[in-house]
């Protein structure tokens, strides 16, 4: 998980409660509290921005997605499966075909 994700997800929950749409944004928050216990931050290093380079030739999708997914892949090691969280569905698209499993923060 980055803190870009992070961010965005954070951002989409407050929206939800802006939208009056309170039972889903505290469903929503508190699935994120599960997920942010377990996940793994990893910093953007040189071998995350070579697996990005390599994300970007290979799927269509911005700078900072790569950088995401390339520290997923790179977290993940020789690891066949992890899962993913993501609100974009390039980035989603992207990392399915990588091999992640995907997860919801609403279910």
């Amino acid at each position: 998980m980055s803190d870009a994700t992070w961010d965005q997800l954070t951002l989409r929950i407050h929206a939800l409660y802006r939208a009056g749409r309170y039972d889903e944004a505290r469903e929503a928050g508190a699935r994120l509290d599960e997920l942010g216990a377990s996940w793994q931050e990893v910093e953007p290093t040189r071998n995350v921005r070579r697996v990005a380079r390599r994300l970007l030739r290979a799927h269509r999708m911005l700078a900072v997605d790569a950088l995401q997914l390339g520290a997923a892949i790179v977290a993940a090691g020789v690891r066949a499966v992890l899962p993913f969280l993501a609100l974009d569905e390039r980035l989603n698209d992207a990392a399915q075909r990588e091999g992640f499993v995907l997860v919801s923060v609403v279910e």
